[in-house]
């Protein structure tokens, strides 16, 4: 996502400022955007335990540039959807067995299963954070600015 900020006399305040205070400013404003869409994506993540939604969070890969995500590995199936919701829209068969089986649980599930329907928590996040973050950056580099100037 590419965020863009028409802040006006810019390069007069600019001017004023060295460029280590502009870095602090707009990676100040970085940072709340990013909390925004960590919250954001906490809120549209499916729960079942909690585990997926407590393992989202953000951070810097560069200066001005920051990702929101987990690292739990089944992150993608909630996603993009299992089985016939899917990407390769077929139901899911046991490979080795006759049946699928939790084996913790004991729970049998029979010869197939259609699969888990997709709840894109990260695409609807990634939609909100297109129309909210170039705002709410803008509004904090802003406030970041004025405090600098004054």
């Amino acid at each position: 996502m590419q965020i863009s900020v028409d802040i006006k006399n810019l390069e007069k305040v600019l001017n004023k400022l060295d460029f280590s205070h502009y870095l602090s400013v707009t990676e100040r404003a970085l940072d709340a955007v990013l909390n925004y869409g960590e919250l954001v994506a906490k809120q549209n993540a499916p729960v079942r335990t909690g585990h997926l939604r407590s393992s989202i969070t953000h951070k810097f890969i560069e200066p001005l540039k920051g990702k929101i995500g987990t690292a739990i590995q089944y992150a993608p199936y909630p996603e993009f959807g299992t089985g016939i919701y899917g990407p390769e829209g077929r139901e899911i068969k046991p490979v080795r067995k006759k049946v699928l089986a939790d084996k913790r649980s004991g729970i049998v599930y029979g010869k197939s299963v259609r699969g888990q329907v997709p709840k894109h928590y990260m695409q609807k996040t990634f939609d909100t954070l297109k129309s909210d973050a170039p705002k709410l950056f803008s509004k904090y580099v802003k406030q970041g600015i004025e405090g600098l100037v004054r």
